[in-house]
Parts: structure tokens; sequence; C-alpha cells
């Protein structure tokens, strides 16, 4: 857990801004290889321990969806930082010759996602100290892993009104509601792939593959999935605006289903694990029959070992939908909501093991005289001092000064448009 001298430290830290140097994401050998979707994803199913031990040296996933037809690109981008999974990938690449241009590269726009939410992670949470593992984890080779969805509309060419569909007109908000619901469906299903990724990572590799990656501290292993529009740049705001901007059709989804989505989404992954636990409880205690069905699957869910949380642009605590969608009255922004603003629709995944370290950590005395902060921030549970100095922080920093800083040293840093 970051120590902190004090509140005004953070201030300080804000003023000087200027004086520091911001990595870049990935190492120095990373190397971005374009491979049949198959051969490498697919939640663990029929992929054989080859692919497995590939992935493990992998930080960056490109996947495209085709918004207008509804489906995943066959092919996607990978990055490797680990040459032995490097040189693999190059052996599947040859077994699977992918059909493109010279002048195919990496899509820009996923490498604008990758670097700001890097930047994200370095120049605001981490010098902010808003994350207890955020420092850990960007000087740990490996541990961020970024899983980019691109949402791309190849008919992004319409005049903003009714649209013809399948033979029939929809209205511009019922095409939103279409697009919302088909990106976010895919969504969860990256999710659960970046969740499963996870979960290997921080594993021990039992086939005796000397050239796999060793396991990352499941303290420190975090995954990003982020959506991205495909048909515009995001990465840059207008002065005026501390989130990057939207296409016109818009393809990805506003903060209030974005919300929405995430709740369901963890209701969902945490009902199967307790669904997951019933059985096994069922079976100890003698109530389940000796069927194979009653049986717990082999397998541990993935809400029982993964813990995922949301972030946004638009992120509003406690704002009505019309206030976050600008749909009436005039947006009233708090510097609380900076601490879940990213510049893309992003969810997070970590290893619940971790959460539950922090969770049973207890504060030493040390610790305790290190920081000045009320006597009830300091009684309470770790998490809830956690979320007590931020709201400290980000109040005493205050709205102007963090948009200012979100948006020049987040949103508006030098853009590298090349394999980094």
């Amino acid at each position: 857990f970051t120590k902190i001298s004090s509140q005004r430290a953070y201030i300080r830290k804000l003023r000087n801004f200027a004086s520091y140097s911001t990595a870049e994401a990935g190492s120095s050998s990373s190397e971005w290889h374009h491979v049949p979707k198959d051969s490498l994803l697919g939640l663990g199913d029929g992929l054989d321990e080859e692919a497995h031990s590939i992935m493990r040296g992998c930080d960056a996933v490109v996947t495209t969806l085709n918004i207008n037809d509804n489906t995943i690109d066959p092919t996607i981008w990978a990055r490797t930082f680990h040459a032995p999974s490097a040189k693999k990938m190059q052996n599947l690449a040859q077994l699977h010759p992918q059909q493109e241009d010279e002048s195919m590269s990496v899509p820009k726009e996923a490498i604008e996602a990758i670097q700001a939410t890097h930047r994200w992670s370095s120049n605001f949470v981490r010098r902010l100290a808003l994350c207890p593992w955020a420092g850990s984890s960007l000087d740990t080779l490996g541990a961020i892993r970024y899983w980019i969805l691109l949402v791309d509309d190849n008919n992004n060419d319409n005049d903003g009104g009714d649209t013809l569909q399948n033979g029939q007109y929809k209205s511009v908000k019922e095409r939103e509601w279409d697009t919302n619901r088909a990106v976010l469906d895919k969504m969860e299903d990256f999710v659960r792939e970046a969740g499963n990724h996870l979960e290997q990572i921080t594993s021990n590799y039992e086939e005796g593959d000397d050239d796999s990656m060793d396991p990352i501290d499941p303290s420190v292993a975090i995954s990003f999935v982020i959506l991205v529009d495909r048909t515009t740049t995001t990465a840059t705001a207008p002065s005026s605006q501390p989130s990057p901007p939207r296409s016109s059709n818009k393809l990805l989804p506003d903060f209030s289903p974005f919300h929405d989505f995430f709740l369901s989404l963890e209701d969902q992954l945490l009902d199967e694990c307790d669904a997951y636990w019933d059985d096994i409880d069922a079976k100890v205690e003698g109530e389940g029959s000796d069927d194979d069905d009653n049986e717990p699957d082999k397998d541990t869910p993935l809400g029982c070992e993964v813990t995922i949380a949301a972030f946004h642009p638009q992120w509003k605590f406690g704002q009505n939908d019309n206030n976050v969608e600008g749909g009436g009255g005039e947006e009233t922004e708090h510097p609380i909501d900076f601490e879940k603003r990213t510049p893309y629709p992003t969810i997070s995944c970590v290893m619940s093991s971790a959460i539950d370290a922090l969770m049973n950590e207890k504060k030493s005395n040390d610790d305790a005289a290190d920081i000045i902060v009320d006597s009830e921030i300091l009684s309470a549970p770790v998490t809830e001092r956690i979320a007590a100095l931020n709201e400290k922080t980000l109040e005493e920093i205050g709205v102007e000064r963090l948009r200012e800083v979100f948006k020049t040293e987040v949103l508006q840093c030098p853009i590298k448009h090349n394999s980094e």
C-alpha cells in the first residue's frame, strides 16, 4: 500500500507533472503478430497447450467487431513481449498465412487506446496513488494486459436519419440500442476471455515447457478490456471536454447503458460462483445425487477467481440519466468522478485473491503515522480507507485542476503511431 507523507503531497506532485517522463506501454522487445483468432483464443476450449503457452507471453490482443453484420474478424493482432513466445507466434503465423496488404499494420486506434490507458495508469492513477497496485503493476513486465475490442462501422456514411435495415426502417435511437446491445454482448465474451487468461498467467505452468513465461504475481496482475471506436480517433479530447469525442453514429455506449451492463455482468459472475459453491455444499452434505449432471464443474467459475470493475470517460457518481447522457440540464462534475474516469469505456479484471489479501490487511502503526487523515478513516477496513483517501485527495485537488491534468497528461500526450 502506497505511503503518503500528507494529502498535500498529491497536489505538489500535480504541480510538478511536467518534470516526469512517461514510460511507453510495452517493452523494447514488443512485437506485433497477425494471426487467426481461433488459433489463440476461445475461452480455453479446444486450444492446445502451445496456444496457452504463447498467450502467456502476450500483453495485448486486438479484435475487431463489424457492427453492421455483428461479426468478429477471424484474425487478431497480438503483441508479444517474451522472446520465446514471439518465436512460437512466428511459427504459428507461418502455419496460418494471412492474405494482407503490404501496408497492413496494427490499427492506430488500438495503439492509441493502449498508450492512453497506460498514461492514465501511470500519469493519473499512480501519481495520485488512487490504487494500491498501480505502481507494482506498471513496474512488473507483463503484469498489465490490454484487450482491445475495436468497433468498426463500414457503412458509417449515413446522414443520421432513419435507415433501412433488414427490410425495416429504424430510427437513430433504435439503431443506437441495437448497436449498444451488440457491442456489450461481445464485450462480455471478451471480459470472460481476459479473465480466463488472467487466471492462466498467474498460475504455474504444469506442462514442463522451459520456454513458457513464469507466472505473474496475482497481486499485481491486471487486464484491461477496452472498447474503441475505429471510425474516429478517440485518444485526444477537444479543449473544452475532459473526455474523448464519440463518433456521430455512436458506436460506443454512453455511461448509463455501459454501467447497467457492468452491474448485470458482475451479478451474473457472482451468481455463477454462488451456484458452484451451492453444488459443492450439496454434494458434501449428501443432498446431491450420484448423477454426474449434479456434480459441480471441474473448473471454478470465473466469478470465483476474478473481480471486475468498470470505468468510463463520462463516469458520474449519483447522477441521473439525463445529466449523464446530456439529455437535460447542466452537467455537474464532482472530483470523485475522476476516480473512475478513463480515456475509453473499460472493464478491469484482477484476481480476487489480491482483493481478499487487501481486505484482510491490517494497517501497521508505522503506516498510520505516515498518513495525515481523520481517525475514522484509519479505523475503517483497508478498502474503505482507500476510497476515503481517494475522495479526500480528489476533493483537495478540485474539478478544474483534475480536468486539466486528465486532458493534458492522459488524453493529449504525444501519440506514437508505430509498433509500440
